[in-house]
């Protein structure tokens, strides 16, 4: 049952885990330097591995960064309203591109960043529990790489001649979690969502500091906690719920388990809410006040997917984790030594994803990593007393057998973004053409009042490249979503009513119109009923403003 007494690593060692991050930086890295470098000359990669339409969102924020935003604005929406998002990771990344003159520059290089301080992180957490630095190698490895079953999942699509392609949110919720949930794991948030990784990282940092500082009766590591934790607010405001869940969990246990309350120890949970409440109340507060952010609520209803999904997505895990806990029950909130914490994660986590709230997936948010501690955690300490273990060849025959376990879904998710960035014709790239005619308008004097209708694909790079708002693009953060794309879908088929084209207009405050050949032509090249939108444009005083080289994306604008 001992844990690591040191608050510090020695140097040497938190060198080996800076290497560590470069190294797993260098080897993320790799698909997306393919992205950049393959390229067809008619191509635009987005500098994205999953989800190009979601991570779009992100560069939104980054682009009212760099040009000297502080309050940011939902740009996805046409309803009016004031800047009102706080999302330090974005304004550093903002500001970072402003600097380097590129924003793909700087989320990449943000992305690497962050890679290295959750593995520095992760590291620290791990020396919270574990003494020996072979240990605390192995429990690194563990954490990074373990995840869950998707892999036979895959292997069976496969096998049956499924190689992929688009799903709907409903047909993800029948597949193992770590095959579609980045957050839930280390290696897959490192992978492709920077934001997820940094959040990660000061959550393990927020746990670490106050578990320290609840064992140690220290107010200053409990203070660093908070600041932390604040800091985290301002990242991925959810999590901050689980390391308050799990700080007054500890000290709640600790109190029925020897029936009394005591004031020092319960200052330390008081003192971790007092400062980290304050930004998740203003963000609940611009949520639900600010009519813009209000439409970025939709994006909040994340529900849990049925409990097989979990099970499937953590596998090997979930029962080693499970071990931990029947191994420990009988001193469960017996100290306040930080395995508690372990144990508390672990514990709330099942209640946590299945809570009455709209956003309970979200707190799956880095839960690989107690269930990879725990179950590493417990291992060791299982085979410290098999007769083998002083020996050195069974001892790395067990390890790498585990190790070989739980990595295959990150090794899988690794493989297949190589894949993914050769599809040219696939959600990661788009048209030259279109981001040139995007950008060539958000360069325009003049150009801050007024809205860019385009078709919703469009429609989702128009905040990235022009830092225009746009009727429609983001099926999570467009105001009254439904009913905007059925009726941009009409007028792009030409199918409105001069009134009901003026209706539209007028409600968004259309300034721009984006026409483009996939907007004008049908399936197989003819004209369709949509061809003869041109004609009805000018008749609503809009005249052709730009016109790409080979005449496949047009602009329309005031005459």
């Amino acid at each position: 049952m001992s844990t690591s007494q040191n608050c510090r690593l020695p140097p040497r060692e938190q060198g080996e885990a800076l290497a560590w991050g470069l190294l797993i930086a260098a080897l993320t890295s790799l698909p997306y330097l393919l992205g950049y470098l393959s390229a067809p000359d008619d191509r635009y990669f987005l500098g994205f591995v999953l989800n190009a339409k979601d991570q779009n969102t992100y560069f939104m924020w980054m682009t009212q960064a760099a040009a000297g935003e502080v309050f940011l604005r939902n740009l996805y929406t046409s309803i009016p309203h004031e800047g009102a998002m706080l999302s330090l990771f974005f304004l550093f990344a903002g500001a970072l591109g402003r600097a380097l003159g590129s924003l793909d520059l700087a989320y990449q290089l943000l992305r690497v960043l962050a890679v290295i301080l959750l593995a520095w992180s992760l590291w620290l957490f791990i020396a919270t529990f574990a003494e020996e630095r072979r240990q605390r190698r192995w429990l690194f490895l563990l954490c990074v790489l373990g995840a869950g079953l998707g892999w036979a999942w895959n292997l069976s699509r496969l096998f049956a001649g499924d190689y992929g392609g688009l799903v709907t949110d409903t047909e993800l919720l029948d597949r193992p979690f770590d095959l579609w949930v980045p957050e839930g794991y280390v290696f897959y948030s490192m992978l492709v969502m920077p934001h997820f990784t940094a959040a990660i990282a000061l959550l393990l940092l927020t746990l670490r500091w106050a578990a320290l500082g609840l064992r140690d009766n220290r107010l200053g590591l409990t203070a660093l906690a908070g600041l932390m934790c604040a800091a985290l607010s301002f990242v991925h405001p959810y999590d901050v719920l689980i390391a308050l869940g799990l700080c007054f969990a500890v000290v709640g246990l600790h109190s029925l388990r020897h029936r009394r309350l005591e004031v020092g120890t319960w200052r330390h949970p008081l003192l971790l809410a007092l400062i980290a409440v304050g930004p998740i109340l203003y963000n609940y507060w611009i949520l639900h006040h600010n009519p813009g952010m209000q439409a970025w609520l939709v994006q909040n209803k994340s529900a849990s997917p049925p409990p097989m999904s979990y099970l499937a997505g953590y596998g090997f895990l979930l029962l080693g984790a499970l071990a931990f806990l029947i191994q420990r029950a009988r001193v469960l909130g017996r100290d306040l030594e930080p395995w508690q914490w372990l144990a508390a994660w672990l514990l709330i986590l099942p209640m946590a994803v299945y809570a009455p709230i709209d956003f309970q997936r979200r707190l799956a948010i880095g839960a690989s990593v107690p269930m990879a501690l725990a179950t590493g955690l417990w291992l060791w300490q299982w085979a410290q007393t098999r007769p083998w273990w002083s020996r050195a060849l069974p001892r790395a025959v067990l390890l790498m057998t585990v190790l070989a376990l739980v990595a295959p879904s990150s090794a899988f998710h690794w493989l297949n973004s190589f894949r993914k960035v050769r599809d040219f014709a696939g959600e990661l790239y788009a048209y030259r053409e279109t981001v040139e005619a995007l950008a060539w308008l958000g360069r325009q004097p003049g150009v801050a009042e007024g809205t860019v209708l385009a078709r919703f694909e469009t429609g989702n790079l128009v905040p990235r490249f022009s830092g225009l708002t746009t009727v429609i693009g983001s099926r999570g953060q467009t105001g009254d979503f439904d009913r905007v794309l059925a009726e941009t879908q009409a007028l792009f088929a030409n199918q409105l009513t001069e009134t009901e084209i003026r209706d539209l207009m007028a409600r968004h405050r259309v300034r721009w119109v984006v026409l483009e050949a996939e907007s004008l032509l049908g399936p197989e090249g003819g004209r369709r009923e949509g061809q003869g939108l041109e004609e009805r444009l000018a008749g609503l005083g809009l005249v052709s403003i730009y016109r790409s080289g080979d005449g496949r994306v047009v602009l329309y604008g005031p005459g």
